[in-house]
């Protein structure tokens, strides 16, 4: 135990021994009030002093550890938010590329059907190169009800 450790001494013993003497019954003897008290002031303040030091140096490393668990924690929460921020990335990318799968061939048939009702005599019909989906059957109907 770190207390018991570093308050010790000769100052410290004294101490201990007044105290002991001074209360081990719940009245002060003859002898135990002729005690000097620039002695007993001088031993219990450097056992006081020790239990300072002492409770300071547990207080440093108390908060050397709260320092090590803050840290700790601060870096979990910018992991997670990093996390978080290629999630959301991941997501925008997702989007724009489903996004661009359904406006290329809606721009097709726009561009087919703005073309077919401007000349439907001389218009060839809408072409329409990409998976055999709904749009490529809605591309299909058009060029039958042109043909």
């Amino acid at each position: 135990d770190k207390l018991s450790a570093t308050v010790t001494g000769p100052e410290v013993n004294s101490a201990e021994k007044y105290l002991t003497r001074l209360t081990d019954r719940p009245e002060l003897s003859g002898s135990e009030r002729d005690t000097s008290a620039k002695k007993l002031e001088a031993a219990l303040s450097a056992r006081v002093d020790r239990m300072r030091s002492v409770e300071s140096a547990l207080g440093t490393t108390q908060v050397q550890r709260l320092e090590g668990i803050r840290d700790d924690d601060v870096t979990a929460l910018e992991l997670s938010i990093a996390l978080l921020g290629g999630c959301f990335l991941l997501a925008v990318g997702v989007s724009t590329a489903v996004a661009r799968t359904l406006t290329q061939p809606l721009a097709v048939l726009r561009i087919g059907a703005a073309r077919l009702a401007d000349d439907p005599a001389s218009a060839e019909p809408v072409r329409y190169t990409g998976r055999n989906d709904e749009f490529a059957q809605v591309v299909r109907s058009m060029n039958t009800l042109h043909a």
